[in-house]
């Protein structure tokens, strides 16, 4: 009879049973929301199964032990006050379904308080984001509590032990780690994900993913480690991949299966979430992990590293989705309240990414690379700007001595350099052997050759070559940064797509050779903006445009028509020094634009009164104001920077100019070659190309 009456109560004292779903770590979090759930019901928790393989779903679950160390877990959350039972929910429950659901606690307190008036035990179907910890510092906090108690079953830790140890030879090296996002199960979770209509942005699940070497670049990761590439990749698919071909030019990619070939760390469908563990586990144990943020397991790893002051970072730009799920309590802490506001918080103090773009061929003008060393030293000296440098060059230039020369110099001014041959190259092609260009050339030079015209359009295809940051600042190399140069240099408010200055005058027209980008709209737009820039009505025009020549007019005539684009007037961001200014306003000039006349014309005019270009002559007519500070002056802390670059020049020796023309967004300028750099392409087969640095 007491057996019995024990029977009865343990059937009738209330207990919470709940299912986990899906992935690896939708089965994780499922697990964190079910046990907080416990805890704001104050019921025993039972343990649910763990699913082997999202596509087996219940059918093969296995006990939590073969995936977490449940002896661990329940310890490690006594102190929170969870409390566990052994004893499954068979009978005499209620059925609540809350997946997704995100319920606020006091809905699941009404449904405890049911459950132990009737004595009904309560079942949930899979607890994934159920319980909603928003504005709620206790539920925030047991997140992560919850969350540190959840470690990897033993067999699993030795078998990642055993690849870590693999990777770093005993541990002589350090490695990366990296959550790369293509499989065929991935591409139809970004189809669900992106068409759910909550008026979010959901763009990002693949960019970049074909620009990898260009986003390990441009974030410097250290080529002297492995690079073990978590997920259902086998070594094969990484050495055969087009995703892959330029990283493994670049890095040592490592698998599982390369690691241990013995074939029992192949992925199957079967035991898709095991292997998935045991990524985990590899990756948390990484020098740096990088992920794809709309993963909720590269998500989970990211935010558990960055708080834990571990490097890790996304590769496809955009915030963590999770964050906004599973929120960290430390972020309150910090900038904003959020990682998401963090992290555009951080940007907009510091650390700016500054692109500017350069193309060689045998016509190369040395000026023009002088005037991008001028550029890069000023930024050094005076900014926290991170320069990148977009080359273009045919592939028989790589060991030209002037390419050589000036990539080396870059390098050793720790500037990033991306070398890139756009696709659309073919569509500039095209307008020039139809001869549709040459009746622009009274616009602007820049429709001379089509080597003329692609290195100006280059930076069309900035949005797309690798970079996470959510804002990017573009300069022509004629450029001199006098002070810092952040997101906030520009304004109080982000630019929606493009932000820049004026053209000749301080209130008019738009000048490109400053500009911000915002990357996440301008990505957005990409497709369609290359679409109507290199049309049929546009090639018919030789790729001129209502709005101007060249690539300006492109940006202009796209967006401007959007009302996407935003046009600053006396723009300290963008200074002209022909402008007139007062001595007190200096100190807000950030960047000088040697717009139109550049440097060496500026040092001919003020020195004989004479130009070698009458469109200069209005221009430099400005310059004549000694009373204001003006040309002289600017030209003054020019040349100061280019005597700490090229220390050897003459800088009171006028270069030779044929021809020049300004007004166009470039300001094109065709001279002769130095006689070094003519040297310096010798015995290299040419196309009658022309060069141009930007």
């Amino acid at each position: 009879q007491t057996q019995t009456q024990t029977q009865t109560k343990r059937q009738t004292s209330p207990r919470l049973e709940f299912d986990v779903c899906e992935g690896l770590t939708n089965q994780r979090i499922a697990l964190i929301n079910g046990i907080m759930i416990g805890v704001a019901m104050n019921l025993p928790v039972v343990l649910p199964k763990m699913q082997v393989s999202f596509k087996d779903g219940k059918k093969n679950a296995v006990g939590m032990e073969n995936f977490f160390d449940v002896e661990f877990l329940t310890s490690s959350l006594k102190k929170t006050g969870v409390r566990f039972s052994n004893q499954p929910v068979v009978s005499n429950f209620d059925f609540y379904s809350v997946h997704s659901q995100w319920k606020p606690e006091s809905y699941f307190k009404v449904i405890a308080e049911g459950a132990r008036r009737t004595g009904k035990s309560v079942k949930l179907d899979c607890a994934f984001l159920a319980i909603s910890p928003t504005g709620n510092d206790r539920l925030t906090s047991l997140i992560w509590e919850i969350n540190s108690a959840i470690r990897a079953a033993p067999k699993i830790r030795q078998q990642a032990d055993k690849i870590v140890d693999l990777i770093t030879e005993g541990g002589k090296v350090g490695f990366t780690a990296l959550h790369f996002r293509v499989e065929n199960d991935w591409v139809e979770h970004c189809k669900k994900w992106e068409a759910i209509g909550d008026g979010r942005r959901r763009e990002n699940c693949f960019t970049n993913s074909l620009v990898m070497d260009k986003v390990f670049t441009l974030k410097k990761v250290p080529r002297n480690r492995p690079v073990y590439v978590a997920g259902a990749y086998t070594y094969n698919f990484v050495e055969s991949s087009e995703y892959f071909t330029d990283l493994r030019n670049m890095y040592d990619l490592k698998t599982k299966d390369s690691l241990v070939p013995d074939g029992s760390l192949i992925t199957t469908d079967h035991n898709r979430e095991i292997m998935g563990l045991i990524d985990f586990e590899v990756c948390s144990r990484s020098d740096l992990f990088i992920g794809n943020s709309v993963s909720t397991f590269s998500a989970m790893l990211e935010i558990s590293r960055l708080f834990a002051g571990k490097p890790a970072w996304h590769y496809n730009g955009g915030p963590i989705p999770l964050m906004e799920s599973l929120p960290h309590p430390l972020s309150s802490q910090k900038q904003g309240g959020s990682l998401v506001e963090m992290e555009n918080q951080d940007q907009r103090k510091n650390k700016l990414k500054w692109v500017f773009t350069v193309a060689f061929n045998k016509n190369t003008r040395e000026e023009y690379l002088t005037m991008a060393k001028v550029a890069v030293q000023s930024a050094r000296n005076n900014t926290s700007l991170e320069p990148v440098c977009i080359l273009n060059y045919r592939e028989e230039y790589a060991n030209v001595t002037v390419v050589k020369e000036f990539k080396s110099w870059l390098e050793a001014q720790d500037v990033v350099t991306l070398r890139h041959h756009p696709v659309w190259e073919k569509d500039i092609d095209e307008v020039f052997d139809r001869g549709l260009a040459a009746k622009n050339l009274h616009f602007s030079p820049l429709y001379a050759s089509a080597e003329s015209l692609l290195s100006t359009f280059m930076r069309l295809d900035i949005p797309v070559m690798g970079f996470v940051e959510d804002y990017v600042l573009y300069t022509d190399t004629d450029v001199l940064f006098l002070k810092d140069v952040t997101l906030k240099t520009f304004g109080p408010k982000p630019p929606e797509y493009i932000l820049m200055g004026t053209e000749m005058n301080k209130d008019w027209g738009g000048n490109a050779g400053v500009m911000v980008y915002n990357m996440r709209n301008m990505r957005a737009t990409y497709k369609d903006f290359i679409k109507a820039t290199f049309g049929e009505t546009n090639k018919k025009a030789g790729l001129y445009y209502k709005n101007g020549p060249g690539d300006q007019g492109a940006y202009i005539n796209y967006y401007k028509t959007k009302q996407h684009i935003k046009i600053v007037p006396n723009a300290g961001f963008n200074w002209k020094p022909y402008w007139n200014i007062s001595e007190s306003e200096v100190p807000n000039v950030s960047i000088i634009h040697f717009h139109g006349p550049k440097p060496d014309d500026y040092r001919k005019y003020l020195s004989s009164g004479k130009c070698d270009n009458s469109l200069f002559e209005p221009l430099m007519k400005n310059c004549k104001n000694e009373e204001e500070y003006r040309c002289a002056k600017w030209l003054e802390k020019w040349d100061s920077i280019r005597k700490t670059v090229e220390p050897d020049q003459n800088t009171s020796k006028q270069q030779e100019t044929t021809t020049t023309v300004i007004g166009d967004n470039r300001d094109r300028v065709n001279t002769k070659v130095s006689d070094k750099i003519r040297g310096s392409f010798e015995g290299v087969v040419m196309n009658n190309d022309t060069i141009i640095t930007e």
